[in-house]
C-alpha cells in the first residue's frame, strides 16, 4: 500500500472510533469512506460492534456495505443518524470544505443535515490554502434545469464542465 493510502486508511480507521454499537451511521463516498466500511465490516465480525444500521450515499457505497455484510436502513425506519463519517474533497485553514466531487453531494448532505454529529475524514492531501485549489466546486443539477443552471453559471463567471453518469450515485 503507498504512504498516500495508508494516510488514508489511518483516518477512516480512526474516524470509526467514534461509531459505537446500537448507532445508524450515514455512510460517505469516495476512496478514504472505503477504509472506513471495511473496518466497520472488521469490527462487526468479531462482534466488537454490534447491531449498527448503515444508510449509503450511494449506490456504490450501498453495494460495498453490501458485500462486506453491513447492514442497511432508510429514513423511512430511521428518520435521524447518529452518526455521519464522510470525506472531504479540499479543506482550507478555515476548515470550509468542498464535498460531492464523487458525485454524491445532495444525498451526502441529506446525511449530514440528518445526523446528530459527523465526522469527516481527511489525510493532508486534502488541505490547501484556498477553496479551488485543488478541486472544482461540483454543484448538482436535476436534468430538467441543466441548460437553465449552465447559463447562469457561465453568467457569474464560472468554467462550467458537465459528468456524464451512466449510473446513479
Amino acid at each position: 500500500m503507498d504512504t498516500l493510502n495508508k494516510l488514508k486508511q489511518k483516518a477512516a480507521y480512526h474516524a470509526v472510533e467514534f461509531v459505537k454499537s446500537g448507532m445508524v451511521v450515514g455512510l460517505g463516498t469516495g476512496s478514504t469512506h472505503k477504509f472506513a466500511l471495511e473496518r466497520m465490516a472488521d469490527l462487526l465480525r468479531k462482534k466488537q460492534l454490534e447491531y449498527i444500521w448503515g444508510i449509503a450515499s450511494s449506490f456504490e457505497t450501498e453495494r460495498m456495505a453490501n458485500a462486506l455484510g453491513i447492514p442497511l436502513t432508510t429514513f423511512e425506519y430511521h428518520l435521524k443518524i447518529d452518526l455521519t463519517i464522510d470525506g472531504a474533497d479540499e479543506i482550507d485553514p478555515d476548515l470550509n470544505m468542498i464535498k460531492g466531487a464523487g458525485g454524491a453531494l445532495l444525498k451526502e448532505k441529506i446525511l449530514q443535515q440528518a445526523s446528530r454529529r459527523v465526522v469527516i475524514i481527511a489525510d493532508e492531501s486534502k488541505l490547501s490554502p484556498q477553496l479551488g485549489t485543488h478541486s472544482s466546486l461540483p454543484v448538482e443539477v436535476i436534468p430538467f434545469a441543466i441548460k437553465s443552471e449552465e447559463n447562469f453559471l457561465k453568467y457569474l463567471g464560472a468554467s462550467v464542465s458537465s459528468r456524464s453518469r451512466r449510473t446513479p450515485v
